[in-house]
């Protein structure tokens, strides 16, 4: 018997996850979990929250937009009635801060695995989501995973096979257990990047025509869904996919791939053009560097968490350039 909206007791899930619930809900809650199915989501549900923990109790959610993201998965109304109880928002929005950062996470598992059981799904995998910023995510091999925003990690909460496996959409940094019997595999879409145990980070953009995989440390075999041919890369090195024409283009340059993780860059003799495509990939913005000036002027700099603006004046004071906002995503730097 599959899990409908209905069935799911989500309040019970709450107060048994936050450790407030009563003895005759918990009685209810465990009436429903003589299911099978719904015991394994329970214990998917229960695995994600103890992971989240440490990273929870360090940030500062957005109440509204947590419970924005979890009304609309869940199709939920507020409706009035006679008695009025205490609604889910409430519920949530009354808890402290630790726990309702873990309760945004765990509820957001939760969502998809309900979301895949109602699609028919057999293979349940939580996923993990980055709602704002970057988020922490420490495995069940001791692997740390960081998640930019709006982007999804779906994995088992073992890994009990061959192989440690996981589906990435959007962009993620990893610090791999080394693993020699167990390669720990990226599935993305149109490419698999395999490793046993090092440091790489993979952008994979859901409507992106491109995969890019920066390696830091140790080496990665990518795979071509496309084709029986892989290749390898060495720290410092890039990788772009096409997952159009299905072309692999390997440069040097991936260091500060992962420089939205740690705030930190380390230029060395690039261009400005360079210096454009880094700065967009670090803040997460459009910079646009005007053709005439991309390759005229080099810089070597070392950032340590300075803002945008800040950069951004150093570099126009040291040349004679400018910059200017388009709109408040988009960078223009042009000649004076």
């Amino acid at each position: 018997m599959k899990a409908t909206k209905k069935e799911l007791p989500w309040s019970l899930i709450i107060d048994k996850l936050s450790g407030e619930i009563s003895p005759t809900d918990n009685d209810k809650l465990e009436a429903w979990l003589a299911d099978e199915e719904h015991r394994d989501l329970f214990r998917s549900i229960s695995a994600v929250w103890d992971s989240v923990q440490e990273e929870a109790a360090r940030i500062q959610p957005d109440e509204e937009r947590c419970w924005e993201i979890i009304a609309e998965k869940i199709g939920y109304e507020e409706k009035p009635t006679e008695q009025p109880k205490r609604s889910a928002r409430a519920r949530l929005l009354q808890m402290n801060r630790w726990t309702l950062a873990a309760a945004c996470g765990a509820l957001l598992i939760a969502l998809s695995l309900f979301i895949h059981l109602l699609a028919g799904g057999t293979d349940v995998l939580p996923t993990y989501m980055a709602m704002d910023g970057k988020t922490k995510i420490v495995l069940t091999d001791s692997t740390v995973v960081w998640l930019r925003e709006n982007s999804t990690l779906a994995c088992v909460t073992d890994f009990k096979g061959k192989e440690r496996r996981v589906q990435l959409t959007g962009e993620a940094f990893f610090e791999v257990k080394s693993d020699k019997k167990h390669p720990f595999i990226v599935e993305t879409k149109g490419l698999e990047v395999k490793v046993h145990g090092t440091k790489f980070n993979v952008v994979a953009e859901k409507e992106a025509n491109s995969i890019t995989v920066s390696l830091e440390e140790g080496s990665v075999e990518l795979l071509e869904d496309s084709s029986e041919e892989s290749t390898y890369l060495k720290p410092g090195e890039m990788a772009d996919y096409n997952r159009e024409t299905g072309d692999m283009t390997v440069t040097e340059g991936g260091e500060n791939m992962n420089s939205w993780v740690s705030g930190n860059l380390d230029i060395r003799n690039a261009s400005l053009a360079e210096i454009g495509r880094i700065l967009s990939h670090h803040f997460d913005m459009d910079i646009h560097v005007d053709r005439s000036i991309g390759e005229k002027y080099h810089y070597t700099f070392q950032s340590h968490g300075e803002s945008l603006k800040d950069l951004l004046e150093i570099l126009t004071t040291i040349n004679p350039i400018q910059y200017k906002y388009e709109d408040e995503h988009t960078v223009l730097i042009t000649p004076k």
